[in-house]
């Protein structure tokens, strides 16, 4: 059983007519093909979306079973390093970009927020 059953479950997200599912954010190799099927910002703030409810799920893991916890926190582990290479790319942009023109600020704090998650998620599960 996976953090995204049970109580953990969440809607699917709807995007550009499409489904994403948290198992696909769930998949770092499926980022590069997400990215390539909508725009940065969007990702990013799939991304976003994704890692409210991983918090989310932190501040009540002790209701989950165990297994759950465990498979979110290796989950988190997986995930912080493509998130700090997506925080690299957006801190990497060039200057009048349209990216940075979209708001390289907003996408700066969201992922900022979303490492911050992860980083303090990781010893409070005790993994």
């Amino acid at each position: 059983m996976s953090v995204h059953s049970q109580e953990a479950r969440v809607a699917v997200l709807v995007y550009e007519g499409g489904k994403l599912t948290d198992e696909d954010l769930l998949a770092p190799c499926r980022w590069e093909a997400l990215r390539a099927e909508t725009d940065h910002v969007r990702f990013v703030d799939m991304l976003y979306g994704f890692f409210r409810r991983l918090e989310a799920t932190a501040h009540w893991h002790r209701g989950l079973d165990h297994h759950a916890v465990r498979e979110a926190s290796v989950c988190a582990r997986e995930i912080l390093p493509k998130v700090r290479e997506i925080q690299q790319s957006v801190e990497a942009l060039t200057p009048g970009s349209p990216l940075e023109e979209a708001g390289k600020e907003f996408l700066q704090d969201r992922l900022a927020w979303a490492i911050g998650i992860l980083e303090k998620s990781l010893p409070e599960w005790g993994y």
